[in-house]
């Protein structure tokens, strides 16, 4: 994105101050007690996890390792969609980071949940209502400025060009750890309006801010959250395809790689517990047993759970692999995504030690082939669902050979 004129220096930094000291204005002219400060907090880092996801997707370094191994396809995706508009791209292979934003906002969503039913229940509902709408219109500010540190900061001095999707999310991940500690205290804790209870919740809060950002400001995911948020970065260099027309070329088939997903999805090992759970709940039920309201807990539980795996796998899969376009030219095979306009790997033949013919219980149900390029250093290269597949498998075998 190029530079239109002068921007403030520490843009992110600005807006921490301006956040955190909304808080002790609504305590001085609104009197906010201590629950109004804890819903500003809580709605405050909602506005943080959102703007994560949206600043993870245009982040233009890889993550040193996958983020997960189901997730293949879209953490080794090359390319971006360009924003004409911004002189920047957001990079398919960062949806990744942005459905862990979205995973910190289910458990952001069920601390305000819990913490708003907890007890007497009303803590934050049932608040003055003037109170509840300057908290309301302190939080609008604050993620008013969190966009404009994003447009000047984030991509006007073009930060997102040296970092990887997991630093945006450090720091909305400290906020939802540090808030869930905060809101455990109970009930009892925020009907006070004792002043030096609210400052203690502000100066913690500030003081957790300001680790958050300083370590966020230096790259990197280091620390206690490296192990989620990935330690260390690559860059993707360029790859050379040879010029003029391919030898040989076949595309991937959409549709078998969209219904793959969807079955994967489903088959997702970690869904097997809560599958065996409700089945166990619904024999139960169909044995006359008093477990419908328990069935109808895990019932809720478990769909938007299958429809997130589902739903992940899909992505990934079509995102990954929905669109490729296996080419052969002399002396190399070339993975190209047609979608993106980029090349995602080549191949020598003089690399290649093998080629075979896998089919996993998905792919036989589907009727469909998968290729694998097995290569000199152990590693392999999966060519998914080619729409010639007999024909792609005997072209490389036989110059393999």
């Amino acid at each position: 994105m190029a530079d239109s004129g002068p921007r403030p220096r520490r843009p992110a930094l600005l807006v921490l101050v301006v956040a955190n000291s909304i808080p002790l204005v609504g305590v001085t002219v609104r009197a906010w007690d201590v629950a109004a400060v804890l819903l500003f907090y809580w709605l405050e880092t909602g506005s943080a996890v959102c703007w994560a996801a949206v600043k993870a997707l245009f982040a233009e370094r890889g993550r040193a390792s996958d983020w997960s191994p189901s997730l293949h396809g879209l953490s080794h995706k090359r390319g971006g969609v360009s924003v004409d508009r911004l002189g920047v791209a957001v990079y398919p292979r960062n949806l990744v980071a942005a459905f862990a934003a979205g995973a910190l906002a289910v458990v952001w969503f069920g601390y305000g949940v819990a913490f708003s039913t907890a007890g007497d229940g009303g803590h934050w509902l049932g608040g003055d209502a003037l109170v509840v709408g300057t908290v309301v219109v302190g939080v609008a500010t604050a993620f008013v400025g969190r966009g404009l540190a994003f447009w000047t900061g984030y991509l006007g001095r073009s930060r997102y060009e040296d970092v990887t999707p997991g630093v945006s999310l450090r720091e909305p991940l400290g906020y939802v750890v540090g808030l869930g500690g905060v809101l455990a205290v109970g009930p009892a804790a925020v009907s006070t309006r004792l002043g030096w209870a609210v400052a203690a919740v502000v100066a913690v809060r500030l003081a957790f801010a300001f680790v958050a950002h300083g370590r966020t400001s230096r790259g990197g995911s280091r620390g206690a959250f490296a192990p989620l948020l990935g330690d260390g970065s690559r860059s993707f260099d360029p790859i050379d395809v040879p010029t003029g027309a391919p030898t040989f070329e076949t595309r991937s088939q959409s549709r078998a790689v969209a219904l793959a997903g969807v079955l994967r999805g489903l088959a997702y090992p970690r869904l097997v517990v809560a599958y065996a759970l409700f089945g166990v709940l619904v024999c139960g039920l169909l044995a006359g047993g008093d477990v419908r309201t328990p069935a109808l807990i895990v019932g809720c539980f478990l769909l938007p759970l299958v429809a997130v795996a589902v739903g992940v796998t899909v992505v990934d899969r079509v995102v990954g692999y929905g669109r490729m376009e296996y080419r052969l030219y002399d002396g190399v095979v070339v993975g190209y995504d047609e979608w993106l306009d980029e090349p995602q790997w080549a191949v020598d033949y003089a690399d290649v030690e093998g080629v075979t013919r896998r089919r996993s219980p998905v792919d036989r149900l589907l009727g469909e082939t998968r290729l694998v390029l097995e290569l000199a250093d152990r590693s392999a290269v999966r060519l998914r669902y080619p729409a010639d597949s007999a024909a792609l498998y005997e072209t490389i075998d036989g110059r393999v050979r």
